[in-house]
């Protein structure tokens, strides 16, 4: 029996996974030409502002995230990809329902925002309907942000070669903002945030709703993401196509509201650190009252990275981050659980798999390992 047919039979959905990752790198190896076109030394610089707004939140999220790195790697390519060719397929075909051009100026400033903002929210929330299927199971805040963030980022990625530019004026930008957020760059007085840091405040609307989704007024704080990048994206490409002309009041008003573009990004900056305090404070909670599933020390967790230039010490260190990111998850549900008035339950995979680790981990005593 192959390794792919075993797969086959105990984790579809993991196969499924590889073989669509496998496809999407292929794909973009075989159009080196197109992405690159705007030459090898631009793509790189506009690959390093991504990565650098990457590298802080992964910092800052360190010790509340659950999503995986494997995952944030597939949502890129999904960006790169399926949101890519679903917003043109969708704008196509709108644009030929009304008898339209694709070079009106409603299609780059109204349609094009429309299509490509919503298709990257609804793949973040994709994300929290799959992982949350029985509720024992939650995703942190901060992994909406990071999901949004890295499905712009391929977006962007493709979107930057089908133009032949790279975005971003980097950390010599004219705004403070391009400090933490040099994918970010300033035209005729107005900031434009990318398609990464869009994404990246949308998904943190998402996950705020979808943890807080038992008080019903948090429910609008996904909207209100979409409903802020949105404006953000049809103001910046309304300037971009009319730079000397002038305002119209509603283009005027909307300008005013967003500060030229600043408040979407200090959303973002804002919102990530309130949702790393919120986390914290959650896990916090819920690990006062687990018997269960013991905390994962500072040190072993330097230790375990000291010796990680071994195959046996990468394999503990890997189960290490695995342990944290499931305990977390089963932290997260427990307590939304709690919230909303009900009691908290474990699956019983989650509770051997978690054993499991704990023992291979030198944290209890060693059980039989997960089936």
């Amino acid at each position: 029996m192959t390794a792919a047919t075993r797969m086959w039979q105990t984790d579809r959905s993991r196969l499924i996974a590889v073989v669509g990752i496998g496809v999407s790198v292929l794909a973009v190896l075989a159009n080196l030409g197109f992405f690159f076109g705007a030459g090898v030394g631009e793509v790189l610089r506009g690959a390093a502002y991504s990565a650098f707004v990457l590298g802080w939140m992964l910092l800052l999220t360190a010790r509340s995230r659950t999503v995986s790195l494997t995952t944030l790697g597939i949502y890129f390519l999904l960006g790169v990809w399926a949101v890519t060719s679903l917003g043109y397929l969708l704008q196509d075909g709108f644009i030929r329902l009304v008898g339209g051009e694709r070079t009106d100026e409603w299609v780059a400033t109204w349609l094009a925002s429309f299509t490509e903002e919503g298709l990257k929210a609804l793949a973040v929330v994709g994300f929290y309907v799959l992982a949350t299927r029985d509720g024992r199971r939650w995703p942190s805040i901060s992994d909406g942000m990071m999901l949004g963030l890295v499905v712009g980022a391929g977006l962007k990625f493709h979107e930057d070669a089908h133009i032949g530019i790279v975005t971003g004026h980097g950390w010599s930008s004219e705004t403070s903002l391009s400090t933490v957020l040099p994918t970010i760059e300033a035209y005729v007085g107005y900031v434009y945030t990318d398609h990464a840091v869009r994404g990246a405040l949308e998904g943190l609307g998402v996950g705020a709703a979808a943890m807080l989704w038992h008080w019903r007024p948090a429910r609008l704080i996904g909207l209100a993401g979409v409903f802020v990048m949105f404006w953000g994206h049809v103001m910046w490409n309304h300037f971009v196509d009319n730079p000397s002309e002038d305002v119209p009041a509603v283009y005027a008003a909307l300008r005013a509201v967003l500060a030229n573009g600043m408040v979407p990004a200090w959303l973002l900056l804002a919102g990530a650190i309130a949702a790393v305090v919120a986390e914290l404070m959650i896990l916090r909670w819920v690990g006062t009252r687990d018997r269960v599933f013991p905390a994962l020390p500072a040190k072993r967790l330097f230790d375990l990275a000291k010796s990680a230039n071994t195959k046996a010490g990468l394999l503990r260190l890997m189960a290490a981050d695995r342990y944290l990111r499931l305990r977390r998850s089963v932290y997260y549900a427990a307590w939304r659980t709690r919230q909303a008035g009900g009691y908290p339950d474990v699956a019983d995979a989650d509770t051997a798999e978690l054993m499991w680790l704990a023992s291979r981990l030198g944290l209890r005593r060693s059980p039989s390992p997960p089936s």
